[in-house]
């Protein structure tokens, strides 16, 4: 059959792109005179221009005494300073601009790179005319564009840098803060070993710390600087160097100090690789159910205070387990948590035992709860816990407890939060409860329990009949749920499956609050 024609259509075309390059942005930070800065960002980009155009005016054939006039304009300033700047031992971009032979001894990683890239300009201009290459400096001078952001103050430039950095890119700030450190070196005459030598070490900690390199360099930071506000992640670090630092104390900073400190912290994060944790692992595997970190800055200062004494770092360590829940238990405010870990780590710096009840001078252990907070904890846990992130802290805490020893990942990895009389009642549930019950009793602990992501999403809303089919199967598994069970059947005078109601909610929390309370040592006798 003959195709119908194809209904006409009017394209809206808009404005033809303007003939332009845009090569990015710069960031500098002044420097010590009005006519000279640091450039925080976008140093690789202006190498590369300064190498691409050395190499131009390299490979011209008949220049005119415009044409070098032009490039030399680029190259360097009015005093005949080169306008870009790259330390590095073999003085591989010095010598470029100055169209000088180059050393091949003592070359760093940067100077090899430089090298490279001179080359591939080298050839791409071998087959240029004259004219081409006239033409393409021209449509340089005039077409190719950068952004360039002028900073007075170096923590604005830091975070700057990182939300042009860290956004949309695999790049991690530990990544950034090393380019700024390892860069910083080079800059302040630092040789090839040296800033080798920066770099490995500092890959090496990042490779030490599977991924909990933020919360190291977070809880460095907060041990050196006791940050009261905000501040980008790195920044403080940052600000123990400038310009005119020594690159070998700078080295020694990342080669031994951080390195130390990263040795320190990293068995918080063992338990990550465990199936089954005891002992201290078992805390550090607590201690990361919690939806903040702001216990770690205090764990590394415990760490480095007990370097020779790990028995009594292993004491501790539950101590602080036990003092991070109260703060959940309590409901503690991020900045009163932060106050406090900072008063500890304070103490533990004076020589004091932030966990024990009087310290010299009769001041109470940072983390030490007097009795009021031990009987506002007690009335806390036989409370709703309404806070999603608390209640999940909570309640994989508590299912840890029922095991005894050695825990297992599986009972509290891959779960959610089971309410077992629903947050959504229908059909069964509302008869059996009011509404006054089920806003009174559906977030207390005994109505919750840990079970298999894909078991609690089936069982939904679901009547006691069919859920406590799914908790019997649990037995072994997840002691929760085999609680659960349990007190049903006894709520029903242990006879079939029997049944959830008021009096097995109140029962269970009461039973799983007196559990916590011992685990927290803070049962009424204390």
């Amino acid at each position: 059959l003959p195709m119908s024609p194809l209904p006409t259509r009017t394209v809206r075309r808009g404005p033809r792109p303007p003939e332009l390059y845009y090569l990015g942005s710069l960031i500098l930070l002044k420097g010590r005179s009005d006519t000279r800065h640091y450039i925080y960002d976008g140093l690789q980009r202006l190498t590369t221009i300064t190498l691409l155009l050395s190499r131009l005016r390299d490979s011209w054939h008949a220049p005119t005494e415009t044409d070098m006039q032009l490039l030399a304009e680029h190259l360097y300033e009015a005093s005949a300073s080169t306008r870009v700047r790259v330390q590095t031992p073999a003085r591989t971009l010095a010598d470029t601009i100055a169209a000088r032979k180059l050393r091949w001894s003592e070359m760093s990683a940067g100077d090899r790179n430089m090298r490279e890239v001179s080359s591939m300009f080298t050839d791409q201009f071998a087959d240029w005319s004259d004219d081409r290459r006239r033409a393409f400096l021209a449509f340089f001078t005039s077409n190719v564009l950068l952004t360039v952001v002028y900073v007075e103050n170096p923590s604005l430039a830091y975070q700057i840098f990182v939300a042009a950095n860290a956004r949309g890119l695999d790049l991690e700030i530990g990544d950034i803060t090393k380019g700024q450190l390892v860069e910083l070196v080079s800059q302040n005459g630092g040789s090839r070993a040296l800033i080798e030598t920066t770099a490995a070490e500092w890959t090496r900690t990042q490779r030490l710390l599977r991924g909990g390199f933020d919360d190291f360099l977070n809880a460095v930071e907060v041990l050196k600087f006791r940050p009261d506000q905000k501040h980008a992640l790195g920044e403080l670090l940052l600000d123990l160097f400038d310009e005119t630092s020594d690159p070998a104390e700078i080295s020694t900073f990342v080669t031994h100090e951080l390195s130390r400190m990263a040795r320190a912290f990293e068995p918080c994060r063992t338990h990550l690789g465990l199936s089954a944790s005891r002992g201290v692992h078992l805390s550090f595997r607590q201690l990361s159910f919690l939806h903040w970190k702001d216990w770690q800055p205090f764990y590394l200062a415990l760490a480095l205070a007990h370097e020779d004494r790990p028995d009594r770092l292993d004491e501790a360590i539950p101590k602080l387990q036990r003092a991070c829940f109260m703060f959940e238990v309590l409901g503690w405010s991020e900045r009163t948590r932060r106050r406090a870990f900072l008063k500890a780590i304070s103490q533990l710096e004076d020589g004091l035992d932030p966990f024990r009840a009087r310290q010299k001078g009769k001041v109470y252990g940072s983390l030490y709860f007097s009795p009021k907070f031990r009987r506002l904890a007690r009335q806390s846990l036989r409370q709703p816990f309404i806070e999603d992130d608390r209640r999940g802290s909570i309640v994989r805490w508590i299912e840890t407890l029922h095991w005894g020893e050695e825990v297992p990942k599986s009972c509290t990895d891959d779960t959610t939060i089971e309410h077992v009389l629903p947050r959504t009642a229908i059909g069964e549930w509302q008869k059996r409860f009011t509404e006054d019950e089920r806003e009174r009793l559906t977030n207390r602990l005994g109505n919750l329990c840990l079970l298999p992501a894909d078991k609690n999403a089936d069982l939904g809303n679901k009547d006691w009949i069919d859920k406590v089919k799914v908790y019997e199967t649990m037995t072994g598994q997840f002691r929760g749920a085999d609680i659960v069970a349990k007190i049903g059947k006894v709520a029903a005078g242990n006879h079939g499956p029997g049944t959830w109601n008021p009096a097995a909610i109140e029962a269970a929390t009461e039973y799983l609050a007196s559990l916590a309370e011992q685990a927290l040592k803070i049962t009424e006798q204390v």
